[in-house]
Parts: C-alpha cells; sequence; structure tokens
C-alpha cells in the first residue's frame, strides 16, 4: 500500500474565516476556565470544520473515492493563515463514513502554511544524519520573566527526560541538553553535531506582526525576544545541514493559552528550508506533552516515517485524555470531550518524511570542551573535555557580577563541581571577550611568584613584551603582578583569574590562610579590590582573608534533573539496558520487583547529594563489576535515614570509594599511598626515588616485603579509576601525576584507621628523599624554583633535615624578604629556628630582628639582633657584628633612648673604621647624625652628614648618597 501525498489549498471566505476563529476562541475560553471543553461547547466547531471540508472538492473525491484503494494519504491543508491551519480539522467528520478524520487510520493530515504572495514552499531536499537517534534539547526560562509566562526549568527538563526514558532503557537515543535557553548557545551545539531533531520548550511572543521565540540573554539569562529568522539562521549548519525535524512545545504553565509566536516562527523555519515542524497551537497539559513526546520518539526509535509517527502519537494523546477523563469526572465523563491530542500540529514542506538515513555509518557526537587555561608556569596545558551539568539559577546570580569585574566565589564540598562551574563561567567571559587571557590557580601554586611568572610569560608570549626590567622599580611582588595585569589592560586583553580550591592555603576551616601562603592572600586581595579584571575563586569555606568578594555561591546541592543528566554522560548509563536484558535485581533491591534507571539515579542522588565526584567513583566500579554493582545500590538505599544530610553524603562517599579502593591490587595500593605524599604534581622518578631506597632496605631485612615492579602500568590503572591525574607539561613534554585533594582527604593518611592503614604498616614514605627529589629540580634551573624550594623545604622539614632547612630557609626567607612579602619571610624563618635550635644560622636571628622591628615588636627584635650579635662576636665575624651594632641602635631609637642608641653606633662606628668597611662606615655616620638631629642639635647632626656623603661619593654609592643629600637638606 502506498503513500500519496494529496495538496488541498482551502478555498475560505472571509465570513467563514471570522466565524471559525469565533468558533475557536469560545473552546480556548472554555479550557481556560475549566481546564477542559465539554462535547456540547466543542459541537459547533467540529460542525463548522465539517461542513468547509465537504466544500472542498479535493477533500470529498478521496472520502468517496479514493479510500477504497486501500492506499494511505498524506493529506497537506494548504493555508497562508497559520491560525487557521491551527484548527483541530481533524475533529471534521467524513460526510461518507460519518468517522471523524482522526478516526481514519489512512488519512494523516498535514498543515502546509503557503507565504505571504500565497505560494507553497517548494519540496526540500533533506540531508539525512545516521542513526542512533540524536536530539537536542533546550529549554528557555528567563529568570526576568513573570510567573505566569516562566516554565519550571527543572519540571521541565524531568518531564523531558521521563519522555525519553524509554528510549534511554533501551540505549537507543543520544540526548544534549543546550546550558542554557540563548540563541548563541544553540548555535553552538547545532554547529558541533548533526541533530535529527531539536525540541524546544519554551514560549512564543507576537508582537507588531512579528514572531518571536523567548530566549534568554547568554549571560543575564533574562528574557531575549529572537526573531524566527535568526532562529533559523542558527540552526543552519556550514555545511548546509539543517535538522530535519524541529518541535516547539510550550508546555505547564498557562496551559490553554494560544502560542501565536510559534506561528510566525514556524513561517521562518519553513522559508528557511527547514522540512518538518511540529508547533503547539496552544500550550499543553504537562502530562499530555510527556505522553506525547513519549509516543512520537518511540515511534522515531522504531524506524517509522515522522508522519506515521506524529499521528501515532496523537492517537495515544487521545487514549490517555479519555482514561484520565474517566478517573477524572466518573459518571460526567460522557459529556467531556478530549482535546489536548489535537494541540500539536505537524507543518511540512516536503514529501520526504524520513527522520534518518539507516544506511549511513553514525559519528561519534562531539561534547562541549573547554577554553585553553593557562595553569601555573609550569603546566600551561588544556583542561580534559567534558559536558557543563545544570547550574542555571547559580550561572544567573554570578554572570553579572563577574562580568562588571565584581570578584565572586563559589563554594561548596568537595565534589560538586566548583571547578566545572569556574571554567564554565569562564568560558561565557571569554565568549563575550575574546581577547582576554585566562590564568587558572589552584593548590598547586605554592607563592604569587608562581603567578608573577605565569602573567609575564603570556606577557611576552601574546605580546612579545619583555616587562623584567620595568618591574624592578617596584618594591613588592603585589606591586609587580599589579603592574603587569595593568600591562594586559592597556593591550586590550584582560586577564580573567580563576582561583581553585583555596581551601588547600587555608589553617583551618574557614580559617586565615596558612603564613606561608600569605602573599597568595595578599595578591588575591589586591586583585579584588581594584576590580580591573574578572576573577572567581573556588573553596569549601569562607575566605575570611579575602575581602571585597562581591557575590558568594553555594553549591552544596543540585537538581536531580541535573545529576541525571551526569548519570547520562558517564558509563553507568549502560545500566539502562542492563536491567531489562542481564541482570536480576530482583533479590538484591526489591523482592519481586525492579528499581528503573531513573530509580537508581534517585538513590544515587539521594546518598551523594549531588557529589559528581562520588558519582565518579560510583561509575568506575560498575565499569569494573557490573554484575555486583546492585549490591552496593542496597547498602546506600540502606544507610541510616536518621543521620543528616552531610553526613549521609560523606558515609555515601566513604563506601563508594572504599568499593573503588577494593578494586586495586597490592602494588596499585602501594604506588597510591607513596603519591599521596605530594602536595604537587610530580614526576615518576619521584617514586622511584622512593622504591630504590625500600629496596635498599628491603635488601636486608629478614622479612622483605614485595615491591611494585610495573609502576608506569599502576599509574595508568590507578588514572583509569579517577584516583590520580596525569598531566603532560608542554614545555618538556614530560608526564606528571598527582592525587587531587579530594582523593587525599578521602584517602585519610593521617589518621589511624586509613583506607590504606595496611600499607602504611610495610611502607614507609621517605621525605628526606622527596626533599632531594624537589631540590634536584631547583638545581636543574626550574622555571618555578620557589614552588620547587617550598616543596623541598616541607619536606625536609618533616625529615628533620636541619642542614638543607639553613640553606633552602635562607633562600625562600631572602626571596620573601627581598619582595616586601614579610610574614613569609617570618615563616620560613620561625620554622627553622623551632627545628634547627642552636643549629639556626646567624642569619635568620638577624632577618627576624629585621622583620619585628618593621613589625613595632621591639621586645622581639632585640632579642634577636642580640641572638645574631653573640654568632657574630663568638666566629669573629667583626663586619656582621657592626652591622648587627647598628640594627640595635635602631631599636634604642625608634624607642627615644638616645644616649643608648648613640653608644651602640659608636661601637659600629669603631668596627666599620677597623676593618675598613667604608660602606658600613658611611651608613652608620649617616644614623648618628639623625640621633643628634632628633637631639636639635643640628650643627653635629650636619658634620656625621657631611662625613657621610664624602665616604658615598668616593665609594660611589649613589643610593645612599641621594638619602644622605636628602637628609642635609631637611
Amino acid at each position: 500500500m502506498a503513500l500519496r501525498h494529496i495538496f488541498i489549498r482551502l478555498e475560505l471566505s472571509v465570513e467563514s474565516v471570522q466565524a471559525l476563529k469565533t468558533q475557536f476562541t469560545s473552546v480556548v475560553e472554555a479550557i481556560e476556565s475549566n481546564q477542559c471543553v465539554t462535547f456540547k461547547e466543542i459541537t459547533p466547531l467540529c460542525d463548522l470544520l465539517s461542513e468547509v471540508l465537504c466544500k472542498q472538492p479535493e477533500i470529498v473525491d478521496v472520502f468517496e473515492n479514493q479510500l477504497k484503494s486501500g492506499d494511505f494519504f498524506a493529506i497537506h491543508l494548504q493555508h497562508n493563515d497559520p491560525e487557521i491551519l491551527n484548527l483541530p480539522w481533524c475533529m471534521a467528520t467524513d460526510p461518507v463514513s460519518g468517522k471523524r478524520i482522526e478516526d481514519i487510520s489512512q488519512i494523516y493530515l498535514v498543515n502546509n502554511l503557503l507565504n505571504d504572495k500565497g505560494e507553497a514552499f517548494s519540496d526540500t531536499c533533506i540531508g539525512l544524519a545516521p542513526l542512533p537517534l540524536k536530539i537536542l534539547v533546550m529549554v528557555s526560562s528567563p529568570e526576568s520573566a513573570s510567573y505566569k509566562h516562566r516554565l519550571d526549568y527543572e519540571g521541565e527538563e524531568m518531564a523531558i527526560l521521563h519522555a525519553f526514558e524509554p528510549l534511554l532503557q533501551a540505549g537507543a537515543v543520544e540526548i544534549h541538553f543546550t546550558n542554557n535557553g540563548s540563541l548563541e548557545e544553540l548555535a553552538r551545539k547545532v554547529k558541533n553535531n548533526q541533530y535529527h531533531m531539536l525540541h524546544f520548550s519554551g514560549h512564543g511572543t507576537f508582537q507588531k506582526g512579528q514572531g518571536y521565540l523567548v530566549l534568554e540573554d547568554e549571560f543575564s539569562l533574562k528574557a531575549k525576544y529572537v526573531a524566527g529568522t535568526d532562529i533559523a539562521k542558527a540552526l543552519i549548519r556550514e555545511d548546509g545541514h539543517r535538522i530535519p525535524l524541529v518541535m516547539l512545545s510550550a508546555c505547564q504553565s498557562a496551559a490553554g493559552s494560544i502560542e501565536k509566536g510559534f506561528h510566525n516562527v514556524t513561517l521562518d523555519l519553513l522559508e528557511h528550508g527547514f522540512p518538518n515542524v511540529i508547533a503547539m497551537s496552544m500550550s499543553v497539559m504537562d502530562t499530555h506533552a510527556t505522553q506525547f513526546a513519549q509516543s512520537l520518539y518511540d515511534q522515531l526509535n522504531q524506524e517509522k516515517s515522522i508522519l506515521q509517527a506524529f499521528h501515532e502519537a496523537i492517537r495515544h494523546v487521545k487514549q490517555c485524555e479519555f482514561k484520565l477523563i474517566m478517573q477524572r469526572y466518573g459518571a460526567n465523563a460522557g459529556a467531556v470531550s478530549p482535546f489536548q491530542y489535537a494541540i500539536p500540529r505537524l507543518y511540512s514542506r516536503t514529501q520526504d518524511v524520513r527522520l534518518f538515513d539507516p544506511q549511513a555509518k553514525g559519528k561519534k557526537t562531539r561534547l562541549e570542551s573547554c577554553a585553553y587555561i593557562f595553569k601555573q608556569s609550569r603546566f600551561h596545558q588544556k583542561i580534559p573535555e567534558f559536558v557543563f551539568i545544570g547550574r542555571r539559577q547559580e550561572k544567573a546570580a554570578l554572570l553579572s557580577p563577574l562580568f562588571s569585574h565584581k570578584p565572586v566565589q563559589i563554594k561548596g564540598m568537595g565534589g560538586v563541581g566548583k571547578t566545572a562551574l569556574a571554567i564554565h563561567m569562564a568560558q561565557r567571559y571569554l565568549a563575550r571577550n575574546p581577547k582576554a587571557v585566562p590564568f587558572f590557580f589552584n593548590e598547586e601554586c605554592k607563592s604569587a611568584d608562581s603567578i608573577l611568572r605565569a602573567l609575564k610569560k603570556s606577557l611576552m608570549k601574546k605580546f612579545r613584551e619583555n616587562a623584567t626590567a620595568d618591574l624592578e622599580v617596584f618594591d613588592t611582588g603585589t606591586e609587580k603582578i599589579m603592574y603587569l595585569i595593568e600591562r594586559f589592560v592597556e593591550h586590550g586583553s584582560n586577564p580573567l583569574f580563576i582561583f581553585d580550591n583555596l581551601e588547600s592555603f587555608q589553617q583551618d576551616i574557614a580559617g586565615a590562610f596558612k603564613p606561608e601562603h600569605s602573599d597568595i592572600a595578599e595578591t588575591i586581595s589586591a586583585i579584588c579590590q581594584e576590580q580591573q579584571v574578572p576573577i572567581l575563586l573556588t573553596s569549601r569555606y569562607d575566605l575570611p582573608d579575602i575581602n571585597h568578594i562581591a557575590k558568594t555561591t553555594d553549591l552544596n546541592q543540585i537538581q536531580l534533573t541535573d545529576f541525571w543528566k551526569k548519570c547520562l554522560q558517564l558509563d553507568m548509563a549502560n545500566m539502562r539496558y542492563d536491567i531489562p536484558k542481564q541482570l536480576d535485581m530482583s533479590e538484591s533491591i526489591l523482592p519481586g520487583h525492579q528499581l528503573t534507571f531513573y530509580q537508581i539515579v534517585q538513590v544515587l542522588h539521594c546518598a551523594f547529594g549531588g557529589n559528581f565526584r562520588a558519582l565518579e567513583f560510583f561509575n568506575e566500579i560498575y565499569k569494573q563489576e557490573k554484575t555486583q554493582i546492585y549490591q552496593t545500590i542496597n547498602e546506600l538505599r540502606h544507610l541510616p535515614e536518621k543521620y543528616k544530610q552531610e553526613t549521609l553524603i560523606k558515609m555515601s562517599e566513604n563506601l563508594i570509594f572504599s568499593r573503588l579502593i577494593e578494586k586495586l591490587n597490592h602494588p596499585q595500593k602501594q604506588v597510591l599511598y607513596l603519591l599521596a605524599h605530594f602536595n604537587v604534581p610530580v614526576q615518576t622518578s619521584a617514586l622511584n626515588l622512593q622504591l630504590t631506597l625500600l629496596k635498599q632496605s628491603n635488601a636486608g631485612s629478614d622479612q622483605p616485603i614485595s615491591l611494585p615492579t610495573h609502576v608506569n602500568e599502576d599509574l595508568k590503572i590507578l588514572k583509569s579509576y579517577t584516583l590520580i591525574e596525569m598531566q603532560q607539561s608542554q614545555e618538556n613534554q614530560r608526564i606528571f601525576v598527582y592525587v587531587t585533594p579530594i582523593v587525599k582527604g578521602l584517602l585519610a593518611l593521617d589518621v589511624p584507621d586509613s583506607i590504606l592503614k595496611d600499607i602504611a604498616g610495610e611502607l614507609s614514605f621517605s621525605h628526606k628523599m622527596a626533599g632531594q627529589y624537589f631540590y634536584g629540580l631547583y638545581h636543574n634551573h626550574s622555571v618555578d624554583w620557589v614552588s620547587e624550594l617550598s616543596e623541598a623545604f616541607d619536606h625536609f622539614y618533616l625529615a628533620c633535615d636541619r642542614d638543607k632547612l639553613n640553606d633552602i630557609g635562607n633562600r625562600l626567607a631572602g626571596y620573601y624578604y627581598k619582595y616586601s612579602y614579610y610574614q613569609n619571610a617570618l615563616t620560613y624563618c620561625k620554622k627553622v629556628e623551632q627545628l634547627c635550635g642552636e643549629a639556626t644560622e646567624k642569619w635568620f636571628y638577624n632577618t627576624l630582628g629585621l622583620i619585628y622591628d618593621m613589625f613595632g615588636k621591639y621586645d622581639a627584635a632585640l632579642n634577636y639582633y642580640e641572638k645574631s650579635l653573640m654568632i657574630d662576636q663568638e666566629k669573629g665575624d667583626r663586619k656582621g657584628e657592626g652591622a648587627t651594632l647598628n640594627n640595635i641602635s635602631q631599636i634604642h631609637d625608634a624607642r627615644g633612648d638616645y644616649e643608648t642608641a648613640l653608644r651602640y653606633l659608636e661601637q659600629s662606628l669603631e668596627i666599620t673604621r677597623e676593618i675598613g668597611d667604608r660602606q658600613g662606615e658611611g651608613t652608620t655616620l649617616n644614623n648618628i647624625s639623625q640621633i643628634h638631629d632628633a637631639r636639635g642639635d643640628y650643627e653635629t647632626a650636619l658634620r656625621y652628614l657631611e662625613q657621610s656623603l664624602e665616604i658615598t661619593r668616593e665609594i660611589g654609592d649613589r643610593q645612599v648618597e641621594g638619602v644622605t643629600l636628602n637628609n642635609i637638606s631637611q
């Protein structure tokens, strides 16, 4: 039996058009008032529709003659008024059989919209994409829309997901959701993939003779009216491919209201060559919208044509409506007419009603990837691909301040997607400001020097500008960084900063930054205060050290719909068809029942609270042992409900993590244990050093232990389980491996009942060897030498290596003191003193004296100066003794004890003259002059200044000469 296409131009008088619209308006009013329509209310419209069709000779010929052939007929009703075509023509009666057209299985009604000139569109040649079915879903729910016209975004997504669930269970469809309801996002998705269908859920509007879709502004998520022509252009790929089927759906809110905006948008899509459009003539009740979509997609998946699938779907909705009417109205059900099934309308400009090419070979769909991010100077690399999930409300709250360069903080527990959201926000900023340069720093960044070096490197690479000489005029590291930021801005390229995992720098929960990281806090605060460039901060807790944060968003929970979508992106999505086809869960889950995939998602969402990291761990367990995964699900279901949500989530996370660790063999656990002691990414050579030392210890042991022999293979397994990260440096192509803070926290190596306590009992991690590794990197002229030395210092500190602490501490404290990061310098000096005790080198005492003197803590400063003086005298270091005496004098000067200050200065002067230290002599003479000046003895003060000036000119010390001349002028 063939399918024959018949095109019938509706010839209607002005009076007929007006009468039809009047009757239809009465039906709509009844639906808006009562959420239903009776047969009595709809019969006049049906009679009028029947009367009009009986006057069309082609229709009458089909009814009287052609149906007898047994063929199927696609009747294309033609008119230039969408309101006429959107009338429920299927309710008209065939005068021959007395049946409604909708009940005649051989007839398919299609709307064939004419253009403004009354001409039909030419038949469209469709470029068909291969299976599996690829559907793009876009929900537009602007933040600024009124309650009446705003969709429940999460509810709408949930309804759509439920509509797809049967196909998801069968693994027969790929669903892609847009990240927001903007035109730009729609264009991005279409550019990267060939879709079979676009499912748009939202609203249209009709203004000044033009139809619009109510979309979202990409950055504010507020309402933005987009003309149908712009929609059409955005949906056309560069290769000319047009999506074969577009569905415009208005659901849930304002049921019964006419969607006039869809009418004109439909016309625009058809004019631009889109072959098939399903548009809702009015808003559909959510239940029936889901029923229609489910049936439509199911029929399409069975390789039915668009025409067949559409009509089967509306017949399915009609049957469901009858059942619902019977349940709701009981004995009065006979008076109520179904109507929701007649709301979807199929528009077509082609006789080719196929949706896909079953013979074509499918291609892997392209997922969205991140922009390039400059991770600290050692790792300039691309962030791995990922699909960002949901967080509409949070994005809407953060985008506006971010674009205004107001600092924003993303807060939440580990695994909820803080980093993903920060990078997603950065992408949105880069989309609007393509010249901006992103910089990404996390717990691997050990000092502000890493920030400084990354900025310098990028400035040179992007603009060929070497700012090294310019930076010499600035005293502090923060001033240097702010200057470099200004250089970027002057070039028209704002730096975009992401500071990730800032809890790694805090002393305790919601506490201040650790003293050794105070320079990072100072730098971030300076950037936040200036509000010159965008900055994103992520952390688990509040950041009391960072001022001027304009907006903080908490991510500690996530919507079920977003969680479900994340599940669909993972391997565990295969459970959709494992359940009915392969695995019996009845014993371990519910006696006599099987959980659906959606119910499993609900269990995981309840257990993990939206923690994506825990979900990824679960996914790895599923990949390894599919048949036993349901035992884990069962345990998650039966965790005590009495616990507070955060405790339940932690218990669930630990349970899943334990299951994942159980999948590791012994050598893999050993490698993970050793690697977890490092705080930054390391090369495999760092692990090999540890293993070499362990083998040496093992050789002389009575009970030798088995050690890993295939480290590289073990690392690959750990990476596949998402327990470690592997990064390749773009500078030297070397591989670095790393255990993230989330995994370290779950391993809890510092507690007795650690999950790797058996490994801790047999292996001893050598902090001294780890220190040697980082110290070696420093001596190999590492670009980020401050970070390398910081790591070396931390490990040598734990190893109690006093010699190395004196050496490295001197370098680090000296660096921080030079660039005015005095708190950092103080921290390293105090740590050396704490561990080395009497073995602390004199330099540290002198530096501590200088810092405490600067802080106004004179007693502490004097104490350290005196310790320094004692060492100078014991070693016979006359130059050091003279300098220390000079420093001590300044303490007494600050206290107003001029006699004591003068006495120390005179001792210092005597020593400098004795050893011929002309520079020290000039400085001391200058300081003596200031004592006499403070006493009011200006003549004596001038005499000493003139002596100092003579010496500074003699030795060519221009800096001190300038100071002396300035003092003379006073």
